[in-house]
């Protein structure tokens, strides 16, 4: 048998490494939470304003019985159908864990086989058994990569499990953070009932009357006190939504619930003392009525100035006349009819709600106005010269003076306004000389008994500050 014919062993495999397995996961905390960024005048009596008479000479007997002159202007019907941060700002910080899924199982394949000392062959005769050991060496080798392959998904799989458990362990640990809502916070039952009393207080003062001392009594005053109470309205409704168990807002931190709080408790302060300066409520207003009529407005005073304007402009040019009797009390009742008041001479009901300032001799008042009742003027029967005053067209300018006093108390929601300090009956004469056409030196007189009501440069222009301006401090 020559060389060539002898049996060979067969060319030895190539041994193939295991696949090693790397997979990679990483996990990343979102933002962190951000830092928080976040009446009307005292119950009393107030005192009238009287108006002394200059000459303060008794003329005659007290008056007749108390007769009212004018007719007061009807509120009209309806109402309202049916609103810079506080606290401390920060920034969004962001923290990132990762979270290690580690590796495959690092390898090679089984080792190679060294060959036997002398090679592979047999000195005589072919060698089946050497060749079928090496096929099943070669299928043991290929069936434990099949099987390491099979396995390296469910070995991923388990890492990766362990990965989002870990991550769950975290979030679980966050869940513990405390939450809170607004419905819960301190300072909400407060603000709630803050804003359903002032609701009901001006509503029940649109009811009464009493708004008057606020506003005019015309369409437009109307319109803008169904503005101010329709904001209160709105500001009542989204409380209610606010604080609902379900729908009330949560936070982990309460320090912005509070501030948020504060925030709408400041707006309700600030919505009032619009309102009660007279100054436009810088809101847009849109209601559909049952009826379906819409109401539209965009919470402007300026209609309403323009009606006191118009009316003084009437005040100051409704002449002067005398009734059948020779009395000017009906040109009077005129007069205070423009601004929505009547002549009331039942001078002491003004008693029941009003009190005489210490001192006052009742026989030199003529009239006086008490904003406690604003929608009259009081004439009274028992001034030393009554009723003889009546036929005087003086008795004009005493009720210009009063209506005065109702006006500057409309726009500075007091009558007697800081600004005018010591000089109110002053300024009060002032604003009726130049706003309602009342005589100067006739109301002047009154200083030579009453100094408090001399007119001067200086009540002059605080009279000009409050009617043009409407500065009140």
């Amino acid at each position: 048998m020559s060389e060539n014919d002898r049996w060979k062993p067969p060319a030895q495999p190539n041994p193939q490494p295991n696949p090693n397995s790397q997979p990679e996961s990483g996990g990343q905390a979102g933002p962190a939470e951000p830092q928080p960024r976040l009446q009307p005048a005292p119950n009393g009596q107030p005192y009238p304003q009287p108006q002394p008479y200059p000459t303060g000479a008794p003329s005659g007997p007290g008056g007749p019985a108390a007769p009212l002159y004018g007719q007061p202007h009807a509120p009209q019907a309806g109402g309202p159908a049916g609103q810079a941060g506080y606290g401390t700002s920060g920034s969004y910080g962001t923290s990132r864990s990762l979270f290690p899924v580690g590796r495959g199982p690092q390898g090679s394949g089984p080792p190679a086989l060294a060959p036997p000392p002398g090679g592979y062959g047999y000195p005589q005769g072919p060698g089946p058994s050497r060749k079928k050991r090496g096929w099943i060496i070669g299928l043991v080798v290929t069936l434990a990569v099949i099987a390491l392959l099979i396995a390296l998904p469910f070995i991923g799989s388990a890492l990766l499990q362990s990965a989002v458990g870990n991550l769950g362990a975290q979030n679980s640990q966050a869940g513990k953070v405390p939450t809170y809502t607004l419905a819960e916070r301190p300072g909400m039952p407060a603000l709630q009932d803050r804003t359903v009393a002032m609701y009901d207080e001006y509503s029940n003062r649109l009811s009464d009357g009493s708004i008057f001392t606020i506003v005019p009594r015309t369409d437009a005053g109307l319109g803008y006190v169904r503005d101010f109470l329709t904001i209160l309205a709105d500001k009542k409704a989204a409380l209610r939504f606010m604080t609902d168990p379900v729908l009330s807002k949560a936070s982990t931190n309460q320090y912005e619930l509070d501030a948020e709080i504060r925030i709408k408790d400041d707006e309700l302060t600030e919505v009032e003392r619009k309102f009660l300066a007279g100054e436009d409520l810088g809101v847009t207003i849109r209601v559909t009525n049952a009826d379906g009529s819409v109401y539209e407005s965009d919470g402007s005073a300026t209609k309403m100035t323009e009606d006191r304007a118009a009316a003084e402009k009437a005040v100051r040019e409704r002449p002067a006349q005398r009734d059948d009797q020779g009395s000017y009390a009906q040109s009077a009742a005129d007069l205070a009819a423009e601004f929505g008041l009547l002549l009331d001479f039942n001078y002491d009901s003004i008693y029941a709600n009003c009190v005489s300032a210490p001192g006052t001799d009742i026989t030199h008042v003529v009239a006086s106005y008490c904003r406690a009742t604003p929608d009259r003027i009081y004439v009274n029967p028992g001034f030393g010269g009554y009723p003889a005053n009546l036929t005087e067209p003086t008795f004009l300018d005493t009720i210009r003076h009063e209506i005065a006093h109702h006006v500057i108390g409309q726009i500075c929601g007091t009558s007697s306004p800081v600004i005018t300090g010591e000089l109110n009956e002053g300024v009060t004469n002032s604003y009726a000389v130049k706003y309602l056409g009342a005589d100067r030196d006739y109301l002047n007189r009154s200083a030579n008994s009453f100094p408090q009501y001399l007119m001067t440069d200086q009540t002059d222009d605080l009279a000009r500050q409050i009617g043009e301006l409407s500065r009140c401090e």
